[in-house]
């Protein structure tokens, strides 16, 4: 089945703190990219935070359990979380990020933007982060029990293996949607998750898909969709946990409404 899920993002500048840490995946499972740009780098982490999820879902349980504390209304806002470093940025992210900025931002970051660059040039041990606002809950604490819940009964199971065609699938949806704004899961030419998927090889058995819209980060992505605030069947975590899918692919990039969009496929197999 597919998923869709979305917030509009209000970035801040902000310090940051340290991350919550969880055993890494092994390394077999690593993608065969380049992950020096930051866009593929995203979506790698993608990887590897749905396979800490799978293979540790006790673990992530707790995770879950911490952000807790940072609820603040209808949001979770943990520093971390939402985190983009001002010292690291590439051209091509930055552009990703700033473009389609709110217009009622527009004037803070064309006045401070440069400033803000020039003094983590200059001060390279100072962390300066942009932090988005975290993850919607419109159901409140309730959202986030119910999945610890879910996480705490859940079985471990096995690690997610990267697809590079399910990759260049999730790649057709966000080059389809993301500079004219759409989301949803029918391309424009009226292709489906199982359309795109098999333009790069064969799936058998099943398939789906998941979007995020509006999150920077690995963890905000997994987070949110674990949660999966407003989706009464949590469609985005049964697709994650789903014991079935065996294959992965994901896609990042910019979004004209929500700035970033993550795309990922499933396949329980997959012929390239």
């Amino acid at each position: 089945m597919a998923y869709q899920r979305w917030q509009p993002p209000v970035p801040e500048i902000a310090k940051s703190s340290p991350p919550l840490l969880l055993p890494t995946i092994p390394a077999p499972f690593a993608p065969k990219t380049d992950t020096s740009d930051e866009l593929l780098q995203l979506e790698w982490q993608i990887v590897e935070e749905t396979n800490l999820a799978r293979l540790y879902p006790q673990e992530y349980a707790s995770k879950l359990a911490h952000l807790r504390g940072y609820v603040n209304g209808n949001r979770i806002k943990i520093p971390h979380i939402e985190e983009i470093s001002l010292n690291t940025l590439s051209q091509q992210f930055n552009d990703v990020l700033l473009q389609g900025l709110p217009e009622q931002l527009r004037f803070y970051y064309q006045n401070g933007i440069d400033q803000l660059y020039q003094h983590a040039a200059q001060n390279p041990h100072v962390h300066l982060t942009i932090n988005l606002p975290g993850i919607e809950i419109k159901e409140g604490l309730a959202a986030v029990d119910e999945a610890i819940e879910f996480l705490q009964r859940q079985s471990p199971l096995p690690p997610l293996i990267y697809s590079i065609g399910l990759t260049r699938a999730a790649q057709d949806h966000v080059a389809d949607q993301g500079a004219q704004g759409f989301v949803g899961h029918m391309g424009n030419d009226g292709s489906q998750i199982s359309d795109r998927i098999n333009r790069y090889g064969t799936w058998r058995k099943s398939s789906g898909e998941n979007i995020a819209y509006g999150y920077f980060t690995a963890e905000s992505n997994l987070i949110g969709l674990i949660i999966d605030d407003g989706v009464p069947d949590r469609g985005h975590r049964i697709n994650i946990f789903n014991p079935h899918f065996n294959y992965i692919g994901v896609a990042c990039g910019y979004h004209s409404y929500y700035r970033m969009m993550c795309v990922m496929d499933y396949a329980g197999e997959y012929y390239e």
